[in-house]
């Protein structure tokens, strides 16, 4: 009895060994797996590249890999690709989304997943057919409201202005905005402007030009968080006595976040100002620039925006400097019209510089209007 109960103890013992063994060399191979497991990307010819899919554009594929840091390559070049988890992905009219990418059932072509893909799914057995892709239909594009092309987002506003500062008045007021945002460029150019007067005596005259241009960097960062810039801000002010004055700078910006619903974004750089009083006087100095945009899409219809420039000179920074914050929100009526919003939005302008002409440096300016894109 003693020994068959030993030998039970002995089989007993030698099953839990082997079983840990099990187990263990189980585990071992999950989390090799886990650990070798990569974005895969197939080029046009039979070559491979492993690493992480940061981020696909209508004309780009920006891999980050551990041998050959980021690695940007031509969308053209590529014949199918496999990501293990969602990739950032921008359309042809420059939004944003997430989705897995997988090969076609032909390994010819590559689709978006909202699943991710196993982990051979580049894997094609041996002697198999390839299997005919599925039918897919194809979406009907939809058709742009912008007269210039799917990659512009135009605006035209016309409504009503109240100032506070230098007048104490409610007038008219419009602007045009001209917008194109397409793989890694964008280009900004606005013009606004406000007249009116009272009892025959003008006390609203304004005119505004801005334009700015971004170039992304995606040999910078893996993921296009950088970008240069070069900008131009213009302004004629009848009330505060500019006759003239022109803010041109350039330098770097980052993205701070950029999501489908959120976009924040800093830039900064040197620049030079040059102002002229209607007294005779004018200023031209070297200057340092800091802006920030910042656009919160809280639903379909609801857009909230912020633009802040701030400039100093670097002579004299404490007696002349310019700030200038925009703060805007957009309301969408497509039940109105296609195109057509409602667009509240307060401006806020200071320099420092118009106190040598006996004027205040800072006017307020609220806007309310529609607004029709086009």
């Amino acid at each position: 009895m003693k020994t068959l109960v030993g030998k039970h103890r002995k089989a007993s013992w030698s099953r839990t060994v082997a079983a840990a063994v099990m187990a263990a060399g189980t585990l071992a191979v999950g989390a090799a797996g886990q650990v070798s497991r990569a974005d895969t990307i197939t080029l046009s010819n039979g070559d491979r590249l492993s690493g992480s899919i940061d981020r696909i554009t209508p004309t780009l594929v920006i891999l980050d890999t551990n041998y050959g840091g980021v690695i940007t390559l031509e969308r053209s070049a590529v014949a199918a690709m496999v990501s293990v988890k969602p990739v950032q992905i921008v359309d042809a009219n420059g939004t944003s989304h997430e989705a897995f990418v997988a090969p076609t059932a032909n390994h010819k072509g590559w689709v978006e997943t909202q699943v991710a893909p196993p982990a051979d799914a580049l894997v094609l057995p041996a002697g198999a057919p390839a299997a005919p892709p599925p039918p897919v239909k194809a979406p009907a594009p939809a058709q742009p409201i912008s007269l210039f092309g799917p990659y512009w987002d135009n605006s035209l506003t016309l409504g009503l202005t109240n100032l506070t500062g230098n007048t104490e008045q409610t007038e008219f007021a419009g602007n045009v905005n001209f917008h194109y945002k397409h793989a890694l460029n964008e280009l900004g150019i606005n013009f606004a402007g406000a007249y009116g007067t009272t009892n025959g005596v003008q006390d609203n005259g304004m005119f505004a030009g801005n334009a700015i241009y971004r170039r992304e960097l995606p040999s910078w960062w893996p993921k296009n968080h950088w970008y240069a810039f070069v900008e131009s801000n213009n302004l004629y002010d009848a009330i505060k006595g500019i006759s003239y004055r022109t803010q041109d700078m350039g330098g770097l910006g980052y993205y701070l976040i950029s999501t489908k619903k959120l976009e924040v974004d800093l830039r900064a750089g040197p620049g030079v100002l040059y102002e002229r009083f209607f007294h005779g006087g004018d200023i031209t100095a070297a200057i340092a620039a800091e802006g920030l945009r910042a656009v919160y899409k809280l639903d379909s219809r609801v857009t909230l925006s912020e633009n802040i420039l701030a400039t100093q000179s670097l002579e004299y920074p404490s007696r002349d400097y310019q700030f200038t914050s925009i703060t805007a929100a957009n309301l969408a009526m497509p039940e109105v019209m296609r195109g057509l919003s409602l667009t509240a939005s307060f401006e806020d302008d200071y320099d420092n510089s118009a106190l040598s002409t006996g004027k205040k440096p800072n006017d307020t300016r609220t806007l309310i209007g529609l607004t029709l894109a086009f």
